[in-house]
């Protein structure tokens, strides 16, 4: 199963019975969702971004359903009682594991990555992998504008067409052909 399936269906799975302990009451169903929230922490550590939106899917529901002050508050401490002891234990079982691995509770493998890829090619920069300025890493592809030239193979009727160059710009493709 790869890794994106895999913290896929531990997402659906922990939002499917949070929503059922919203619905039910069932303090199992908290727990198992969850466990399956807290699971992903180990796969990857960014899901801890799927943890609040969760927390945040929750009190959305209940914020259209009317549910407010008094009848808010036991639902709210009910979810810390069960929640948070299990995303705290495998909060800890990570930082653990990146302790074995790494030989520190703060590192992860992006000071490891840079020295291989630096130790493999030295005409990269001295600061990589950080050495992108922030404006294109914040932005990504969508403010730069690029050339993709693509090999043009015979029809099968032995005529061949024209090259095309995709210009990329804003995400979107447009086509044009070069000369």
């Amino acid at each position: 199963m790869q890794e994106n399936d895999y913290i896929m269906l531990l997402t659906l799975t922990g939002f499917s019975f949070q929503y059922e302990w919203l619905r039910s009451g069932s303090l199992r169903a908290l727990f198992l969702g969850s466990a399956a929230l807290g699971l992903n922490l180990l796969t990857r550590v960014t899901t801890g971004l799927d943890l609040m939106a969760s927390g945040v899917f929750l009190l959305a529901v209940l914020w259209f359903e009317q549910v407010r002050g008094r009848a808010l508050w036991p639902r709210l401490v009910t979810y810390c009682k069960i929640a948070a002891p299990v995303y705290a234990f495998f909060a800890i079982i990570e930082r653990l594991y990146s302790f074995y691995r790494f030989g520190s509770l703060t590192q992860t493998y992006i000071p490891i990555f840079a020295r291989e890829s630096l130790r493999q090619d030295p005409t990269l920069p001295a600061n990589f992998p950080w050495s992108t300025p922030f404006s294109r890493r914040r932005f990504g592809r969508s403010l730069q504008a690029r050339e993709i030239n693509l090999p043009v193979r015979s029809s099968a009727r032995g005529r061949s067409s024209a090259p095309c160059t995709f210009v990329e710009t804003s995400g979107r493709r447009k086509s044009a052909p070069t000369r």
